[in-house]
């Protein structure tokens, strides 16, 4: 091989990677700013929750946090939301922020920006619709992308309708099949720092049919060991403002 297809083979592999690290990396920035967290600062953490509201898995959520007197936030599926109000209206009745996680958990990058405002704004209407307020910061409302995925266009829409692109600096894994809230516990329970914004789940893809009791439970623990620790448990719109810097 000669020396130039050789510079061209590696410039290539070296611009995939990059691609796809930004494109999947939670913690990445290459793409444009998102917020992950300040991992290793201060004492808050954010737990998060994605894919309800679940008839049967976010109630049951909501007691295990009332339990330990902590808030969360929740990025929910608009068709979800549209389909039980009431359980979204209970979310935000107990002081938890509630996030736009697309109308069909749809992944971002492979849509245009028409596609991905209509997810946007049909999912904020639904949650209008049940009478809950989106949560924001900075004026700014939470979105978080199904998957982490985007791309450079991805975020320019995101930012032009006003919304903070959030990830998350420390996933548990709660979304594999089979998964024990053992597993989900050693994951996190040690990892687990001030700054983390964590990623839990509470519901599934419409239609899916999930079983996040082994989130509920996990959920249970790590908030017993993480206040233990001295850890305190507060929303993304809490720990943005707490990290004092321009997101």
């Amino acid at each position: 091989m000669s020396r130039a297809l050789w510079l061209a083979g590696g410039a290539l592999a070296g611009a995939t990677a990059y691609t796809a690290y930004n494109a999947t990396s939670p913690t990445a920035q290459g793409f444009g700013r998102t917020f992950a967290g300040t991992p290793g600062d201060g004492s808050r953490v954010a737990l998060t929750f994605d894919d309800g509201p679940h008839p049967v898995w976010t109630p049951r959520l909501l007691e295990v946090l009332d339990r330990h007197g902590v808030v969360a936030t929740f990025f929910v599926i608009g068709a979800n939301a549209r389909r039980r109000p009431d359980v979204l209206r209970e979310i935000a009745s107990r002081g938890h922020a509630i996030g736009n996680h697309s109308y069909t958990h749809l992944r971002m990058p492979l849509h245009g920006a028409r596609t991905i405002r209509s997810e946007l704004s049909r999912t904020t209407e639904a949650i209008e619709a049940a009478g809950v307020e989106p949560a924001s910061v900075g004026g700014e409302r939470l979105m978080r992308p199904p998957f982490g995925q985007r791309r450079p266009g991805t975020l320019r829409v995101l930012r032009a309708e006003g919304y903070l692109p959030v990830l998350w600096s420390l996933t548990l894994g709660d979304w594999k099949p089979g998964v024990t809230a053992d597993a989900i516990v050693e994951a996190g329970a040690q990892r687990l720092r001030g700054g983390d914004v964590v990623l839990l789940h509470d519901g599934g893809p419409p239609g899916a049919d999930v079983d996040r009791s082994a989130s509920v439970a996990a959920a249970d623990r790590i908030l017993a060991a993480g206040t233990e620790r001295g850890l305190r448990f507060v929303t993304v719109p809490a720990l943005v403002e707490a990290a004092g810097q321009p997101v």
